[in-house]
């Protein structure tokens, strides 16, 4: 059994071209919940994220990088949402590229070029010329909210699978959902009047193994002044934490308040949440979370 993993779209659909053109007949597909387009068969596994985090790769395992966009718009095609999306790719890109680090070998666009490499990884060698692949189709055009959010969270595209380096990254707003409503989005100020509870949480997307320095830009009205508050990073258990009070001086320029705190992120197939807690009760006040960033700090 060959393994190709990687995220729905075109790259891998060429990929299974080649292998049908090797006579290893392929039939349906699928993998981890979210539908593929590119078929399984005794001869050919497709996967979006394999379940082997921490593990050495199989041998019989090939990663395919794709361009992003193309398949950020596949899985929009297939009816995720876009944080639904990004929370695949940021998976994909976590748990392939700590295997990519392990030894797992990595095609991209570029290795169209050479179809007989590509097969040469699976074991392959084409019995007869290898007929025309047919071309990539151009880039794909998504909303401009929709490419904003992909280019902050995965600045460099899956710069993790095709180097394995950890890249900094931004989680917009638009990733995080309403505390006090979980199934819609967070609103752009959050009035606190209430019991304490968490206000803002999400977006659940993947990061690389290492530590992280997260930071928050908030906005406070001035009834916020004194009132408590906390920042955390959750996966099975809480990974970072930080406490802060609501200030009077301190705003940058721009009136913005910056929290910082550090995470040990070791599981790359463990979706994180952030939390943003009020701390105790309230009769006042609204808290505006603008993005959170985070930035590599070490390796681990």
């Amino acid at each position: 059994m060959m393994i190709l993993a990687g995220a729905p779209g075109p790259l891998v659909d060429r990929i299974c071209d080649l292998v049908v053109a090797c006579n290893a007949g392929l039939a349906d597909a699928g993998g981890d919940g979210v539908p593929a387009t590119a078929p399984t068969s005794a001869a050919l596994q497709v996967v979006i994220r394999p379940d082997m985090a921490g593990q050495a790769p199989p041998a019989n395992m090939v990663i395919a990088a794709d361009e992003p966009a193309a398949s950020f718009a596949r899985l929009r095609h297939i009816g995720l949402t876009a944080v639904q999306a990004l929370r695949e790719l940021t998976a994909c890109d976590a748990v392939l590229g700590a295997l990519a680090r392990a030894g797992a070998p990595v095609v991209t666009v570029d290795s169209l070029m050479q179809p007989d490499s590509i097969l040469a990884h699976f074991g392959l060698r084409p019995i007869a010329p290898l007929p025309a692949i047919a071309a990539m189709p151009p880039p794909a055009s998504l909303p401009e909210q929709e490419h904003a959010m992909l280019t902050a969270v995965l600045p460099q595209g899956f710069g993790f699978i095709r180097g394995g380096k950890r890249h900094a990254m931004r989680w917009p707003l638009a990733c995080f959902f309403n505390g006090d409503i979980p199934e819609e989005p967070a609103p752009d100020g959050v009035q606190l009047a209430g019991p304490a509870r968490v206000l803002i949480f999400g977006p659940y997307f993947h990061l690389p193994p290492g530590i992280w320095t997260l930071r928050a830009r908030l906005r406070f009205s001035a009834a916020c002044a004194g009132t408590w508050f906390a920042l955390e990073l959750h996966g099975k258990q809480r990974l970072g934490r930080c406490r802060f009070q609501a200030p009077t001086t301190g705003l940058d320029a721009a009136g913005l308040y910056a929290a910082d705190f550090a995470a040990s992120v070791s599981d790359p197939a463990e979706p994180v949440e952030a939390r943003l807690v009020l701390e105790r009760g309230a009769i006042e006040g609204e808290i505006a979370l603008l993005d959170i960033c985070l930035t590599p700090a070490a390796d681990l």
